[in-house]
């Protein structure tokens, strides 16, 4: 075991290089640059260790982009316990021209077996917890509070046999998500489990944007959303899959056991394929109750595509808006607000693909 004291930490004290060790941060104040945590080992956070992240500039002024937590490469790692990282000292996703406090949040890559546990981060000022080509990836208790734009909550890039369960995010953009980003990943196996999210001008639950390579088997289940309150842009939702930046898919996602407590987005439930988005097919959602909704229950949208982007089938199963159950009866009925259709005269016909109880 090795001690950390309340106290102002450089770079160089707490770049971690030894394994079998467990590195403890115990109660106090602290100032941090960048913690690197070192394969095979544990990272823990006393009550009462409160870890502030601090802007820490080069001799040009403008600073070097280090991500606060981090891990490249590692393997049977954990970073546990009550303490909390608060990041109110860094700027946000736009840097000011000569100001060396832009710094990411959590960001590990390539790594196996890691386990994340009951930490809290406040502040996040971009992205917040990232993992990339990961995986063994489990993430269990966690509180995560942010309101600034960017500061997307659980973000899971090209992981595999990943879950995440018992956590919540606050969120001023993205709350819980996948994503492709990485050279070589992709995302199979992926699940949220009972976790609770409130966001500002994103997404609660979903696949979004960013597609590096396919994604396929990933479940969002016994989930909750508080407030979902974008209204920026008619592509947003409670719950959305959204495709657009390369020709991949994305197939076989589930959404099963979502309660939304107030909608005030275009949809709840928001699907979309824009620029370069293949496919997405095989989409699925069982026993979702949305309360308080302005919008739509379920949309369909393309836009500014530029190939051929497609929809394939959709399963919706026990679907109720502000207390009416969608039905074959109501679905198509534009005054009921069930759903919405915007497909850029495509062919692609609704009736021949959205499949009611079947599930």
């Amino acid at each position: 075991t090795q001690e950390i004291e309340a106290g102002k930490h450089s770079v160089a004290d707490t770049t971690f290089t030894n394994s079998n060790t467990v590195y403890v941060f115990k109660r106090g104040r602290h100032l941090i640059s960048s913690v690197n945590i070192a394969t095979n080992s544990w990272v823990y956070l006393e009550d009462g260790a409160y870890l502030e992240a601090y802007p820490e500039a080069d001799e040009d002024g403008k600073g070097e982009y280090l991500r606060v937590f981090q891990c490249n490469n590692g393997e049977n790692i954990k970073l546990f316990g009550h303490g909390v990282i608060d990041f109110s000292a860094n700027e946000g996703a736009n840097l000011t021209t000569g100001v060396g406090n832009k710094k990411g949040v959590f960001g590990f890559y390539n790594c196996k077996n890691f386990v994340v546990e009951d930490i809290i981060s406040i502040n996040g000022n971009s992205w917040t917890l990232c993992f990339t080509d990961c995986e063994n990836v489990y993430i269990e208790g966690i509180m995560l509070y942010g309101y600034r734009t960017y500061s997307d909550g659980i973000m899971l890039s090209d992981c595999r046999d990943s879950y995440v369960t018992k956590c919540f995010v606050r969120t001023g953009d993205d709350a819980m998500e996948t994503k492709s980003t990485s050279q070589s990943g992709y995302t199979k196996n992926v699940t949220y489990y009972d976790n609770d999210c409130w966001l500002d001008k994103g997404l609660g639950y979903g696949v979004v944007w960013e597609t590096n390579h396919d994604v396929e088997d990933v479940y969002f289940k016994n989930c909750s959303v508080g407030f979902a309150m974008a209204t920026w842009h008619t592509k947003l939702g409670a719950i959305e899959v959204r495709l657009g930046d390369h020709n991949y898919s994305v197939k076989n996602v589930y959404f099963e056991d979502i309660e939304v407590y107030r909608c005030d987005s275009q949809a709840v439930i928001n699907i979309g394929l824009e620029e370069q988005g293949e496919i997405i097919d095989k989409i699925y959602f069982k026993n979702i109750v949305a309360k308080n909704v302005s919008g739509y229950m379920f949309r369909l949208w393309k836009r500014n595509i530029k190939a051929n982007g497609t929809f394939g089938d959709f399963y919706l199963d026990n679907l109720y808006r502000n207390g009416v159950k969608l039905t074959a009866d109501n679905i198509y009925d534009k005054s009921a607000y069930m759903t919405e259709f915007v497909l850029l005269n495509s062919s692609y016909i609704p009736q021949d693909h959205i499949f009611l109880g079947k599930y």
